[in-house]
């Protein structure tokens, strides 16, 4: 899966994530984007009963006036309680509910007040929080079914200093390849992975 930033801008077609507090206090791209579909997604979060705790979803599908698929709202909780932990959390909800989407999927990422972190660290957090979410051991599944692969192949965050962006998820992005490959040699059946193989695997480091 691909992972990049960008500076927000209003996606045309297919899906659309963007922010919520507690209580429904949209960030300021959810308003906008809220605004623009004529109040559709406030309508949605109520059906939902969606009121903005931590990694809550909720979900407006092919929204009358647009040509997006989805719009979906995603919860990060209190501002003030707003922590790295947190909006990683967040980030792998959101590939939960869009794993098996197709096409282009825009999240878009604003600051708020009393959150304690700047939009580019919410970005890349919140990307690190997907990709780990993303993990799959499917080696040796050799009749899955294709209805049951993920689809989803790239993701971009859209974020003003999206270049400060980058830079905070470089690290987290070599984090991610440490624990990725900590967890294929976990998932190894015990013929495949024993003391010899695996000091050839530390090795290789």
């Amino acid at each position: 899966m691909q992972i990049t930033f960008s500076e927000p801008k209003m996606p045309t077609s297919g899906t659309r994530v963007v922010g919520a507090f507690e209580e429904n206090a949209l960030t300021p791209v959810a308003k906008a984007v809220d605004e623009r579909l004529g109040g559709a997604l406030t309508r949605a979060m109520k059906a939902a009963s969606f009121t903005g705790k931590a990694r809550q979803t909720a979900e407006l599908l092919a929204p009358a006036g647009s040509k997006l698929d989805r719009v979906l709202a995603i919860g990060l909780g209190k501002p003030d309680a707003l922590g790295p932990l947190t909006v990683e959390k967040a980030g792998g909800a959101i590939y939960a509910k869009l794993s098996k989407v197709e096409g282009p999927v825009a999240v878009t990422v604003d600051g708020a007040a009393k959150t304690g972190m700047s939009a580019a660290e919410i970005a890349a957090h919140m990307a690190f929080g997907l990709r780990l979410r993303s993990y799959r051991f499917d080696k040796y599944r050799t009749r899955m079914k294709k209805e049951d692969k993920p689809r989803l192949k790239k993701v971009n965050f859209g974020v003003k200093g999206s270049g400060a962006a980058k830079r905070a998820y470089q690290p987290l992005d070599r984090i991610g390849d440490g624990v990725f490959f900590t967890r294929d040699l976990a998932s190894e059946p015990a013929n495949i992975l024993y003391p010899a193989s695996f000091s050839k695997e530390v090795k290789a480091l």
